[in-house]
């Protein structure tokens, strides 16, 4: 069961002629280089497999919807990309 607390989505999407190669990854958190010279922080993301439950959940309910208001933004008309 999902806990209630917000995740952050990142789509990847590869169109080809008609078709969609999509990749879906979560924000996992921050990994902090604290022992080197130049302390550095990166954003650490998983990717979501596929076959996943989870993966086609997305993919059924809300992943279409959201791309296609994407694409509208990027067009300059309407877009929402909320919940």
């Amino acid at each position: 069961m999902f806990d209630g607390e917000d995740i952050y989505l990142i789509f990847g999407v590869e169109r080809t002629g008609d078709s969609l190669r999509l990749e879906l990854f979560r924000y996992a958190g921050v990994l902090d280089y604290a022992g080197t010279f130049n302390r550095e922080v990166t954003e650490v993301y998983e990717m979501i497999r596929p076959e996943s439950d989870f993966f086609r959940f997305i993919m059924e309910f809300h992943f279409y919807n959201w791309y296609q208001n994407s694409r509208m933004d990027e067009e300059g008309e309407r877009g929402n990309m909320g919940a």
